[in-house]
């Protein structure tokens, strides 16, 4: 044989020696298809590990999903963004980095406050004789018609 020919047979003996090195192994008739994918160097162990829980899908109490912003509304019975859905949007008294929502009845008799320092998350509030206040009796809130203030109403503790 020519040396020439020799060296060719041996570069492709070594290409097929190194191409069955990292071929991934058949599943047996035994053995099950996870197996043999647990035992092929091509699939990651990222891939085989069980999925966690996705961040933000947890739901409270009320089945309420918090990370989207929704909280129980008593006055409405429902989950609500009240950022959304809110009649009154006014500067929190105690804080004022944060906000305070507001949400009237139909027929504007009851008024549900929403602060983040209401130990609940919210307070019913009753309207008064004329519908120019509401009062709550947890933590003596009052909501009261303003003139004066430009979103109409104020917040008086």
């Amino acid at each position: 044989m020519s040396h020439k020919r020799l060296m060719a047979l041996a570069a492709v003996a070594a290409l097929l020696a190194g191409c069955g090195a990292t071929a991934p192994k058949a599943a047996s008739s035994t053995g099950s298809g996870a197996e043999a994918q647990a035992n092929s160097p091509a699939v990651a162990k990222a891939d085989l590990a069980p999925a966690a829980p996705l961040a933000g899908s947890g739901r409270d109490p009320s089945d309420c999903l918090p990370s989207a912003g929704q909280t129980w509304s008593k006055l409405r019975k429902a989950c609500v963004q009240v950022f959304d859905v809110a009649d009154i949007r006014l500067t929190d008294p105690d804080n004022p980095a944060l906000a305070v929502y507001v949400l009237f009845s139909p027929d504007k008799k009851v008024a549900e406050m929403f602060s983040a320092s209401f130990p609940d998350g919210s307070v019913m509030m009753a309207a008064t004789r004329g519908g120019n206040s509401y009062f709550a009796n947890m933590g003596r809130v009052l909501l009261l018609k303003d003139s004066q203030s430009k979103e109409g109403w104020r917040i008086a503790k």
